[in-house]
Protein backbone atom coordinates (compact mmCIF):
# COMPACT_ATOMS: atom_id res chain seq x y z
CA UNK A 1 0.00 0.00 0.00
CA UNK A 2 2.40 2.23 0.85
CA UNK A 3 4.61 2.12 -2.12
CA UNK A 4 1.80 2.47 -4.28
CA UNK A 5 1.36 6.13 -2.80
CA UNK A 6 4.66 6.81 -2.50
CA UNK A 7 5.58 6.43 -6.15
CA UNK A 8 3.14 9.32 -7.32
CA UNK A 9 4.57 11.96 -4.85
CA UNK A 10 8.44 11.24 -5.41
CA UNK A 11 7.75 12.97 -8.78
CA UNK A 12 7.25 16.05 -6.55
CA UNK A 13 8.81 15.21 -3.56
CA UNK A 14 11.63 13.93 -2.19
CA UNK A 15 11.45 10.05 -0.95
CA UNK A 16 11.80 11.10 2.85
CA UNK A 17 9.09 14.28 2.03
CA UNK A 18 7.03 12.01 0.36
CA UNK A 19 7.14 8.69 2.99
CA UNK A 20 6.34 11.44 5.85
CA UNK A 21 3.36 12.63 3.94
CA UNK A 22 1.59 8.71 3.54
CA UNK A 23 2.76 8.08 7.24
CA UNK A 24 0.92 11.23 8.57
CA UNK A 25 -1.94 10.84 10.69
CA UNK A 26 -3.95 14.17 11.54
CA UNK A 27 -7.42 14.59 11.97
CA UNK A 28 -9.89 13.39 9.33
CA UNK A 29 -10.19 16.64 7.77
CA UNK A 30 -6.21 17.51 7.16
CA UNK A 31 -6.13 13.81 6.36
CA UNK A 32 -8.60 14.21 3.44
CA UNK A 33 -6.59 17.18 2.53
CA UNK A 34 -3.32 15.41 2.49
CA UNK A 35 -5.02 12.68 0.42
CA UNK A 36 -6.86 15.08 -1.81
CA UNK A 37 -3.29 16.44 -2.21
CA UNK A 38 -1.42 12.71 -2.79
CA UNK A 39 -4.14 12.29 -5.78
CA UNK A 40 -3.55 15.36 -7.65
CA UNK A 41 0.31 14.26 -7.27
CA UNK A 42 -0.41 10.68 -8.72
CA UNK A 43 -2.35 12.31 -12.05
CA UNK A 44 1.35 14.95 -12.32
CA UNK A 45 -1.33 17.98 -11.33
CA UNK A 46 0.07 19.05 -8.18
CA UNK A 47 0.90 22.65 -8.57
CA UNK A 48 4.02 25.01 -6.67
CA UNK A 49 0.50 26.35 -4.31
CA UNK A 50 -0.26 22.89 -3.59
CA UNK A 51 3.54 21.49 -2.98
CA UNK A 52 4.09 24.57 -0.71
CA UNK A 53 0.97 23.62 0.86
CA UNK A 54 2.23 20.02 1.34
CA UNK A 55 5.43 21.19 2.89
CA UNK A 56 3.84 23.06 5.36
CA UNK A 57 1.41 20.39 7.13
CA UNK A 58 4.58 18.15 7.33
CA UNK A 59 6.51 20.59 8.78
CA UNK A 60 4.15 21.33 11.37
CA UNK A 61 3.11 17.80 12.03
CA UNK A 62 -0.73 18.41 12.68
CA UNK A 63 0.22 21.19 15.53
CA UNK A 64 -0.93 25.07 15.68
CA UNK A 65 2.53 26.97 15.38
CA UNK A 66 1.93 29.93 17.33
CA UNK A 67 -0.11 28.61 20.23
CA UNK A 68 0.62 24.32 20.08
CA UNK A 69 -2.57 22.27 20.13
CA UNK A 70 -2.58 19.26 17.53
CA UNK A 71 -5.41 19.03 14.79
CA UNK A 72 -6.84 15.93 16.58
CA UNK A 73 -7.50 18.86 19.56
CA UNK A 74 -9.41 21.12 18.03
CA UNK A 75 -13.08 20.66 16.93
CA UNK A 76 -12.14 23.16 13.39
CA UNK A 77 -9.56 21.85 10.65
CA UNK A 78 -6.11 23.72 11.22
CA UNK A 79 -5.22 26.20 9.11
CA UNK A 80 -2.36 26.67 6.52
CA UNK A 81 -2.02 30.73 6.68
CA UNK A 82 0.30 33.13 5.18
CA UNK A 83 2.55 34.56 8.04
CA UNK A 84 2.69 37.91 5.70
CA UNK A 85 -0.68 38.39 4.31
CA UNK A 86 -0.64 38.44 0.65
CA UNK A 87 -2.32 41.67 0.95
CA UNK A 88 1.20 42.89 2.57
CA UNK A 89 2.90 41.17 -0.63
CA UNK A 90 3.80 37.89 1.10
CA UNK A 91 4.13 35.10 -1.42
CA UNK A 92 2.55 31.62 -1.50
CA UNK A 93 6.18 30.37 -1.02
CA UNK A 94 6.32 27.71 1.51
CA UNK A 95 8.64 29.70 4.01
CA UNK A 96 5.66 32.07 4.55
CA UNK A 97 3.29 29.51 5.49
CA UNK A 98 2.11 28.08 8.56
CA UNK A 99 0.07 25.64 10.47
CA UNK A 100 -2.14 27.39 12.41
CA UNK A 101 -5.31 26.61 14.51
CA UNK A 102 -8.97 28.58 13.67
CA UNK A 103 -8.36 30.75 16.62
CA UNK A 104 -4.70 31.80 15.80
CA UNK A 105 -5.51 32.81 12.17
CA UNK A 106 -8.99 34.64 13.41
CA UNK A 107 -6.51 36.64 15.83
CA UNK A 108 -3.98 36.74 13.55
CA UNK A 109 -5.69 37.94 10.49
CA UNK A 110 -2.84 39.91 8.27
CA UNK A 111 -1.46 41.52 11.32
CA UNK A 112 2.35 41.68 11.49
CA UNK A 113 3.26 43.50 14.55
CA UNK A 114 1.63 44.73 17.93
CA UNK A 115 2.06 46.80 20.94
CA UNK A 116 4.31 45.48 23.39
CA UNK A 117 2.78 46.28 27.08
CA UNK A 118 6.04 46.51 28.75
CA UNK A 119 7.82 49.02 26.34
CA UNK A 120 4.91 50.40 24.34
CA UNK A 121 6.50 49.96 21.37
CA UNK A 122 5.42 48.69 18.00
CA UNK A 123 7.19 44.98 17.77
CA UNK A 124 6.79 42.36 14.96
CA UNK A 125 4.77 38.99 15.86
CA UNK A 126 6.70 35.56 16.14
CA UNK A 127 7.63 34.30 13.23
CA UNK A 128 7.60 30.59 12.50
CA UNK A 129 10.02 30.02 9.98
CA UNK A 130 12.27 32.69 11.40
CA UNK A 131 11.44 32.34 14.88
CA UNK A 132 12.33 29.41 17.33
CA UNK A 133 9.21 29.04 19.89
CA UNK A 134 11.77 28.19 22.89
CA UNK A 135 13.21 31.46 22.48
CA UNK A 136 9.91 33.74 22.53
CA UNK A 137 7.82 31.28 24.69
CA UNK A 138 7.30 29.23 28.07
CA UNK A 139 4.81 27.29 28.69
CA UNK A 140 3.42 27.87 32.83
CA UNK A 141 0.93 25.56 34.11
CA UNK A 142 -1.60 25.98 31.30
CA UNK A 143 -1.02 29.56 30.15
CA UNK A 144 1.54 30.41 27.27
CA UNK A 145 4.11 33.29 29.02
CA UNK A 146 5.80 35.72 26.44
CA UNK A 147 9.74 35.79 27.16
CA UNK A 148 10.51 38.33 24.67
CA UNK A 149 8.90 41.43 23.23
CA UNK A 150 7.86 39.52 19.95
CA UNK A 151 6.59 36.96 22.49
CA UNK A 152 4.46 38.85 24.50
CA UNK A 153 2.97 40.55 21.57
CA UNK A 154 1.93 37.35 19.75
CA UNK A 155 0.13 36.06 23.11
CA UNK A 156 -1.66 39.25 23.57
CA UNK A 157 -2.75 39.69 19.53
CA UNK A 158 -3.24 35.76 18.73
CA UNK A 159 -5.14 35.83 22.24
CA UNK A 160 -3.13 32.34 23.12
CA UNK A 161 -5.03 32.44 26.68
CA UNK A 162 -8.47 32.98 26.05
CA UNK A 163 -10.10 30.77 28.42
CA UNK A 164 -10.89 27.94 26.10
CA UNK A 165 -7.70 27.38 25.17
CA UNK A 166 -6.47 27.80 28.83
CA UNK A 167 -8.68 25.25 29.69
CA UNK A 168 -7.67 22.73 26.83
CA UNK A 169 -4.59 23.10 27.80
CA UNK A 170 -5.09 22.31 31.66
CA UNK A 171 -6.71 19.41 30.25
CA UNK A 172 -4.48 18.08 27.90
CA UNK A 173 -1.92 18.47 30.85
CA UNK A 174 -3.87 16.46 33.35
CA UNK A 175 -4.29 13.50 30.89
CA UNK A 176 -0.47 13.52 30.17
CA UNK A 177 -0.99 13.81 26.51
CA UNK A 178 1.29 16.39 25.15
CA UNK A 179 0.60 19.42 23.90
Amino acid sequence: MLDGLLDPLSRCLDAESARRLVELRVAPPVQERIDALAERANEGLLTDDERAEYEALRRADGRCEYCLPRQEHSELTHHVEHIVAKQHGGPDDVNNLALACHRCNLCKRPNLTGIDTLTGGVVPLFHPRRDQWKDHFVLQDSRIEGTTAAGRVTVHVLAMNDTRRVELRAELLLSSEPL
